[in-house]
Parts: structure tokens; sequence; C-alpha cells
């Protein structure tokens, strides 16, 4: 399993939750809320423009426009608490007088354990409509795990795929509880290495493996690979 610190994380526009095991811990259950004119930064083309309007029930129609093919990007962040797993993003995008290579994706990525961005995604020419809010759901533990081995909650803190946002080695090691066993250790390159732990999980007889990558003899991180 590879996984990187701010790797993208694919969300279906439906809301459902990233797929991956439910954590074992005890947990509760928040949604943040953001409106679809609040975003946090926009990345449009030059022939790409928004717009903000209001529906028959009074909710927020955020409209973006392409007039030929190119790629445009809305962004929301949303803070969540630093211990927080499994967002999920629910997301109302509906196409209108789209063109055949038209497309649009809803992703999800962590730049900080206290932040999640949906990223609305647009490719080609044509006009898509956001409606009522960004809707960030997440699951918080509230009791922690002591053994030495991979709760599905502990994984869920760590794997970007998950929602997790990755860390260094000890970081690592301290959700998990346990140091784990290094499987592989690369040789040098101009500077850079790479190793492979493995840590057992919890209940299971299967393990989780994480990359780590060091640069200049510096700090083991999991960013990718």
């Amino acid at each position: 399993m590879v996984f990187g610190l701010t790797a993208g994380l694919s969300a279906s526009a439906s809301g459902t939750a990233f797929a991956g095991d439910h954590p074992t811990e005890d947990t509760s259950s928040a949604v943040r809320s953001v409106s679809v004119s609040d975003y946090s930064q926009q990345q449009l083309g030059p022939r790409c423009r928004t717009s903000t309007s209001t529906d028959a029930t009074g909710a927020e129609v955020t409209t973006v426009r392409c007039g030929r093919e190119q790629y445009s990007t809305l962004e929301y962040e949303i803070p969540v608490p630093a211990r927080s797993i499994n967002p999920a993003a629910s997301v109302a995008v509906e196409a209108l007088d789209e063109g055949n290579s038209a497309q649009h994706e809803v992703l999800l990525y962590r730049p900080k354990a206290n932040r999640v961005v949906v990223a609305i995604s647009f490719a080609g020419r044509g006009r898509w409509t956001i409606a009522g809010t960004i809707d960030l759901s997440y699951d918080v533990p509230t009791t922690k795990d002591s053994r030495p081995c991979v709760t599905d909650g502990e994984w869920a803190r760590v794997s970007v795929f998950d929602g997790g946002t990755g860390g260094n080695l000890q970081q690592v090691n301290d959700i998990f509880d346990t140091e784990g066993e290094q499987t592989v250790l690369s040789k040098d390159y101009d500077g850079f290495r790479f190793q492979v732990r493995s840590y057992k999980r919890c209940d299971s007889s299967r393990v989780r493996k994480v990359t780590f990558h060091q640069f200049n003899r510096g700090a083991w991180f999991s960013y990718w690979g």
C-alpha cells in the first residue's frame, strides 16, 4: 500500500464514503457545510467564468461556463478536527448543455491534519451548476486503542486514500502503537532512499504496508511510491 501526504482523493457526488474498513474505535460523526459560493480558490481557464444565483427554493447556485476545451477547478477548504477520519463529500453537480468531451469530477485531499479540501474539476466545453451546499462528513474517534497493531481507525488516520495525512516514521509508529517490521530498504540513489514497513493488523492475520521516503539522510516520510 502506497500513499502520500497530499495525494488527490476521489469522492462521489452522492457522498459515498471512501472505500476502506470501518474504524474499530468508538467514533462520533459530524457534518460541516459551506455555501457553493464560498470557494477558497478557483483556477479557471481563459474562456471560463463563474456566476452565483438562487433557485426557486432560495438556495444558492454556482454556475461554471467554459467556452472551449479547457480545465478548471473550484476548491473548498473545510476545517476538521485533526484527529478526524473517513472524510466524504456530498456535492450536487449538474451538467447543462454538456458537449461530448465535457466532464466533471469531485476530489478530496488533505493538505493539513485540520483541513480537508473538496475540489470540483471541470474539463472540456460546457456549463455546470453546483447547488446548495458542499457537505463534508467525517468521524472522530472517541477512544484510543493502544494495542501494538493497526486498527481500521488508525489506518484511516494515516492512509491518504482513506482521508488520512500520512506522516513521518515516528508519527505513523505512534498512531499504530508499534514500529512494525522493515521488509524493504533501498540503496542510496543520489541522496534518495525508500523503505517499506509491515504492520500487523489487529484481529487479523493480514498486515498493512507503508512506504517511507528519505532525502539526504533526513526524516523518513510517507509521501508516495
